[in-house]
């Protein structure tokens, strides 16, 4: 097993973690971080390292821990990359996924009006995500792949 932090593993935000195990590869959340560390003077932006997924060779399932924006801000783009990739996570956190990536898009349009800033996805890139989306139920062990299972605990 390779576990590698592409965000969040000394930050508060961009949490996500690619998981290689069995001859597959896992992302764990996908966010970003609530504010660009260039806002802060610093190098670096909102998102986590995106780009080690594909020089890893792709991804075969994104699992969902919660809808906080610092762990499911960036799975639009993750999902535009890999359409076809199943994104679990439980109903609760679809639902609150949504709701918050409703208002995420209102406050990048007024950053777009307002500084010019370039919204990191739009209302079509939402809706493919809720596409992917497959909900499980807590203690259900849902399969990934041949011989590898997940399960969401309470």
């Amino acid at each position: 097993m390779n576990i590698t932090f592409l965000g969040g593993a000394d930050e508060v935000g961009a949490s996500s973690i690619l998981i290689e195990i069995g001859g597959r590869r896992l992302l764990v959340d996908a966010g970003i971080r609530p504010t660009p560390k260039a806002r802060w003077g610093l190098a670096g932006d909102q998102l986590p390292d995106l780009e080690q997924i594909a020089r890893s060779g792709g991804i075969d399932a994104i699992l969902v821990t919660h809808a906080h924006t610092d762990h499911t801000g960036a799975l639009e783009l993750v999902v535009e990359r890999y359409p076809h990739v199943p994104v679990y996570a439980t109903p609760v956190t679809i639902e609150l996924t949504r709701v918050l990536h409703q208002d995420a898009r209102r406050i990048m349009q007024m950053r777009l009006d307002e500084e010019g800033e370039l919204p990191l996805f739009d209302e079509v890139a939402t809706a493919r995500l809720m596409s992917a989306f497959k909900p499980v139920q807590f203690n259900q062990p849902i399969s990934l792949a041949p011989g590898l299972t997940a399960t969401y605990f309470l």
